[in-house]
């Protein structure tokens, strides 16, 4: 059985497949001269640039995401924003003294939580509850409620 002759379109498909592979040879040889390079600059930088953007854009959008998370619930809200007013306690403020929290007066108001008091030199006092002392480790810094002193609460925490 002998070969069907092949038709125009073979002949025309592989002439369109020479000149294509052409061009491109004749591109890759434009680019490289440094009239192309100043005039359109460096494509492949272009395109890594424009890859970088968007992985900025990706981790951007990411970071939102996961802020949008924390701060939609009120409850996972007032922890972060306890845990911003404590880092920034923690930077920011000088203490004034450190004490036990067994050198603490304890009141017990209506509610049944406990609430420990100190008194500070201005006349005023440091307070801190049970539910702050259970969310830190092995200590806690509080402000004085009338100027702008700090302590810093030592403890230890019994967990059954």
């Amino acid at each position: 059985m002998a070969l069907p002759k092949p038709g125009w379109r073979v002949y025309a498909g592989g002439a369109l497949l020479i000149w294509a592979v052409g061009l491109q040879v004749h591109m890759w040889q434009l680019t490289k001269k440094p009239e192309f390079q100043e005039k359109f600059g460096d494509a492949t930088s272009t395109a890594e640039q424009n890859k970088l953007t968007v992985r900025l854009k990706e981790a951007e959008f990411q970071r939102v995401q996961a802020a949008w998370q924390v701060l939609k619930d009120p409850a996972t809200r007032q922890a972060y924003d306890d845990e911003l007013v404590a880092a920034k306690l923690k930077q920011e403020c000088a203490i004034s003294d450190e004490i036990d929290l067994d050198d603490m007066a304890i009141e017990t108001p209506s509610e049944g939580a406990s609430l420990h008091s100190y008194s500070c030199r201005c006349g005023g006092h440091y307070f801190v509850s049970d539910e702050e002392l259970h969310a830190a480790s092995d200590h806690v810094v509080v402000q004085c409620d009338t100027c702008s002193l700090f302590i810093r609460i030592m403890y230890s925490v019994r967990r059954h």
